[in-house]
């Protein structure tokens, strides 16, 4: 009678979703096993347990809701079609029928759940935005409602009808749209599976790199469809290592970048696969449900594998001491050469494994327990092959690593520290201060490495002569020229490295230079940071450094006057 009403055909409709949404009758009701003859207490237990709760019936109810109610609620959700577009989608009513779904066993609900999903896909081939936002609403509640197992049909079913023209640029805003919600609302868990993960990642590589981002870069169709004006892959591929299950899924990622990473030819995919992993990197890192162990592993089979694709000399073995080689070594030497140098861009996978290792550091996944530092001991003897490297962006990340590990009670931390001041040397040797962001980068890394050895390695016990033999004027000399720089990173990294050499109480003649021009910027520096940094770190070489009366007294007299 409402037929051709449209305000009491919208009412009714209003009024029927709300009755589906409260729906709260059972659909099943379980059948019990009848008592068998025997013993009253066996019977009582076979009662009592679990598998005598298997079966189940349809109530009157269910019996309704299958063969009556949701078929005609499933001809209601697309109430208008023209030439075969869809003009308005009934996205509430989906949504609800959704919901009645959810109360179905999975025997009885996935035969008919493709006459739910189908229209939804359908419609987001629509070239209007209102109906493309409902059916993407609409599809994301949908999966909410009945499993995170379906999310894969669903999202597989997009893909399949959105294969072409703008469709595709549809599909991957569609496609990062549905996970971001599942995101929100399950933040506390992994819930993606390896059916998503591999199909979220060739849908978000594709839009980063295949066909979807050579028509972004042309404009086509970017005023007429939100879609296409905006990339969504960065974010998709943070999300999804945040959500994925990370044993299977790490692997998954970290494959289909590989691939990419050794057919790259230009420098604008490599940059992009780059990206992928840094974002990769933070997703790992938050992601709830990844267990350290797994981490550790994944991580050192990274660099087990790619580490030796990356070294100047990729024939060096780890852990053997310098020169130390076996007959097997030789034998097999070249043939691994071979077998590693046809991985193309190895350096960016070495990355980032090191990456992740210092996000989880920084995110206090782990901590350093006699297990986790066990385990963190193959992985800092695979440093060295990634410093002695010809790539200045892994050598810069390597030296990052080495930082952090060099404040951790392992066993290598001598070996590795040699490789971290020879590299150092070579970098300062390479770059110097080059007014360039890379250059700053690796300056600072290396002069912060140099100050983790020289406040941590060899704490107790030692330490004056390995100071002076392995610190000296010329790393000074360094720290001290930073100060005619305009960068206040490089300038707070020379003060951290002076500090621990005053409190290690070396002394050489450079040191007394470098407290006069930290004694100087304490008082002139226009940055308040320089200014405090500067008269904490001249306290401490008043009260801490061997000073004689006169040196003493013109200090002290600098700073009254």
């Amino acid at each position: 009678s409402a037929a051709d009403d449209p305000k009491k055909t919208s009412t009714i409709s209003q009024l029927l979703v709300s009755m589906l949404d409260g729906f709260h009758f059972q659909a099943y009701t379980p059948i019990h096993d009848e008592p068998s003859e025997g013993n009253f207490a066996d019977n009582l237990e076979s009662s009592q347990s679990a598998e005598s709760l298997l079966a189940f019936k349809p109530t009157p109810v269910g019996t309704y809701l299958t063969d009556n109610l949701i078929p005609s609620l499933l001809s209601e959700i697309v109430v208008e079609e023209r030439g075969g577009g869809v003009e308005f989608l009934n996205a509430p009513m989906a949504c609800a029928i959704a919901h009645l779904m959810a109360k179905l066993k999975a025997s009885e609900m996935e035969p008919i759940l493709p006459t739910l999903i189908s229209p939804l896909s359908s419609a987001l081939r629509s070239r209007l935005n209102d109906v493309r936002d409902s059916a993407r609403n609409a599809l994301a509640k949908s999966a909410l409602a009945l499993d995170t197992r379906y999310l894969s049909y669903i999202l597989g079913e997009m893909k399949t009808t959105l294969d072409e023209g703008f469709r595709r640029h549809v599909l991957t805003y569609s496609v990062h749209y549905i996970p971001s919600i599942f995101h929100r609302e399950l933040s506390n868990r992994s819930w993606m599976d390896s059916d998503v993960v591999k199909l979220a990642s060739d849908v978000f590589l594709d839009e980063l790199l295949g066909q979807v981002a050579e028509q972004r870069d042309a404009k086509t169709s970017s005023t007429a469809f939100k879609e296409a004006k905006t990339s969504k892959g960065y974010d998709a591929f943070e999300i999804v290592a945040a959500s994925m299950d990370f044993d299977v899924g790490a692997l998954i990622v970290f494959t289909a970048c590989k691939y990419r990473l050794e057919k790259a030819t230009s420098s604008r995919v490599v940059h992009i696969l780059e990206e992928i992993l840094r974002r990769s990197v933070v997703g790992m890192a938050s992601n709830p449900e990844m267990k350290i162990n797994s981490a550790f592993r994944f991580i050192y089979k990274v660099l087990e594998d790619f580490v030796p694709c990356c070294e100047t000399d990729p024939g060096k073995k780890h852990g053997k001491g310098k020169g130390q080689t076996t007959d097997h070594d030789e034998e097999t030497r070249g043939e691994k050469v071979e077998a590693t140098a046809m991985v193309r861009n190895a350096h960016v996978l070495v990355e980032f494994a090191l990456k992740l290792i210092s996000q989880l550091h920084v995110k206090g996944r782990f901590a350093e327990s006699e297990e986790n530092l066990s385990m963190l001991e193959p992985i800092m003897k695979m440093l060295p092959g990634s410093l002695e490297t010809k790539y200045d962006s892994l050598t810069h990340v390597a030296l990052r690593t080495a930082q952090r590990f060099m404040r951790m009670d392992l066993d290598s931390r001598e070996e590795v520290a040699e490789t971290v001041l020879t590299t150092a040397v070579r970098v300062v040797a390479r770059h110097g201060l080059r007014h360039s962001k890379e250059g700053e980068d690796l300056y600072q890394s290396s002069l912060r490495a140099c100050t983790a050895v020289l406040s941590e390695l060899k704490k107790e016990g030692e330490s004056r002569d390995y100071a002076e033999r392995k610190i000296n004027a010329f790393w000074l000399g360094i720290a001290i020229s930073s100060f005619d720089t305009d960068s206040m990173e490089c300038k707070t990294a020379s003060i951290a490295f002076i500090r621990s050499v005053i409190n290690r109480r070396v002394q050489l003649p450079e040191v007394y230079n470098a407290a006069d021009l930290i004694a100087s910027n304490a008082m002139k520096a226009h940055s308040s940071v320089i200014r405090t940094q500067g008269i904490a770190l001249s306290m401490a070489f008043l009260l801490n450094y061997p000073l004689s009366n006169r040196r003493l007294k013109q200090h002290v007299n600098f700073f009254i006057t």
